[in-house]
């Protein structure tokens, strides 16, 4: 499988290693748990960057595929996985979302969603790639992007993410913006 997506053209895949439900988060169980994911491909794991108890990120180049393997601290930097977890939760967000505009999320079924933010098992997916083509799937959802492309309240879930937008400060601020961009 993985030498199929190398001779695809994929040029980066990430892959998330999460925290089993109902457990907290631990730098040795998720070095552990990125060793053994390479160990499954038959690779050597290459060095990992741990910052404690926020993150494990490993990286390496398989010809033209960069490979990147992590497992976060979700409940220390993470987002509210679409209103679902409050204490990480922000109110009415206004700024752009660029993340559907450059990922598609495809879980481990191959159901492909919106947003990597939103609990796969409670989100609608928006197609399925054993179906699908990718350009399918992305552009057969236009209308969901375009309301996330504005500096308006968003829908649910999206409203209260604090992911960021990758946005410049000063387009943040309505009157500044429409003074310089009108």
């Amino acid at each position: 499988m993985l030498q199929s997506l190398i001779e695809s053209s994929l040029n980066r895949l990430n892959i998330t290693l999460h925290t089993l439900p109902n457990e907290t988060y631990n730098d040795d169980k998720s070095l552990k748990r990125i060793k053994r994911f390479y160990a499954k491909l038959g690779l050597q794991a290459p060095d990992i960057q741990v910052i404690p108890n926020q993150s494990c990120i490993s990286s390496m180049r398989l010809d033209n595929l960069n490979l990147i393997v992590t497992a976060m601290n979700w409940g220390k930097i993470g987002n509210d996985r679409g209103g679902e977890i409050g204490s990480l939760s922000i109110s009415n967000r206004k700024e752009p979302c660029v993340r559907v505009f450059r990922e598609i999320f495809i879980d481990y079924r191959g159901f492909a969603h919106l947003c990597c933010n939103v609990y796969y098992d409670r989100g609608k997916p928006i197609g399925n790639v054993a179906k699908q083509s990718l350009e399918e799937i992305f552009c057969n959802n236009h209308a969901w992007r375009k309301a996330l492309f504005s500096y308006h309240d968003k829908p649910k879930p999206c409203q209260t993410c604090k992911d960021s937008g990758f946005s410049k400060p000063e387009w943040n601020d309505k009157q500044k913006r429409d003074s310089k961009y009108g």
